[in-house]
């Protein structure tokens, strides 16, 4: 009888639902968002990121280092293996100590979350939601510098900064809706760049919080 693969809860980086996924997959979709992600190592700091699957290049979050998303590469099938046995020496903690440190977190989270919810204020989720729209936004702009994204990818990645944006401050929210609705008329038209520049402006006007 075959040994089921143990798994280990991912958090999907657009939604946060956390979701069982075995130690050695190399990819999964979100259940709740239906979105797809791939794990990836960054080439630079040995960091390993998840990132969207249709993402021609991904920006590290440890170094901004940019890589090439391996599994868009002739190499993927040696790539995909060295990701995975990377996976499962991440997650080979020994389970005792496992279920140890998950209760230990699990503790401090019931513990402090009288103190987290209440201080979170409007405009510190708006800020929050900006920043995960303006990262987004980022990303974009350099891929569709680097001339290397097709007309489905870009409308793709615009949508994602969409849903990002959608808790933002209204100025970003508006830069971001021109934006869509100029990616959807054609990035040939002098609406495209100009409404580029005005997220990039929103993004830029935009406070920092905590």
């Amino acid at each position: 009888m075959a040994t089921k693969e143990r798994t280990v809860g991912v958090v999907c980086p657009r939604c946060a639902t956390t979701q069982p996924v075995p130690v050695a997959a190399v990819a999964h979709e979100c259940p709740r968002c239906n979105w797809e992600w791939r794990f990836a190592i960054c080439a630079t700091c040995d960091t390993v990121a998840c990132n969207l699957e249709y993402l021609e290049s991904w920006r590290c979050e440890s170094c901004n280092t940019f890589n090439r998303s391996w599994w868009k590469t002739a190499d993927a099938e040696r790539e995909a293996a060295l990701v995975a046995e990377r996976r499962r020496l991440d997650n080979a903690t020994h389970p005792g100590r496992r279920l140890a440190v998950v209760g230990l977190i699990v503790a401090f989270v019931l513990g402090s979350i009288w103190y987290v919810i209440p201080r979170q204020s409007s405009e510190e989720r708006e800020a929050a939601s900006a920043r995960t729209a303006c990262r987004r936004f980022d990303q974009l702009r350099r891929d569709e510098a680097s001339g290397t994204l097709t007309r489905d990818d870009l409308l793709r990645q615009v949508d994602a900064v969409d849903a990002d944006a959608a808790g933002a401050p209204v100025q970003v929210r508006t830069a971001v809706k021109r934006l869509a609705a100029a990616a959807r008329s054609g990035t040939d038209r002098p609406a495209f760049p100009a409404a580029m520049t005005a997220v990039a402006d929103a993004c830029r006007s935009t406070p920092e919080s905590g």
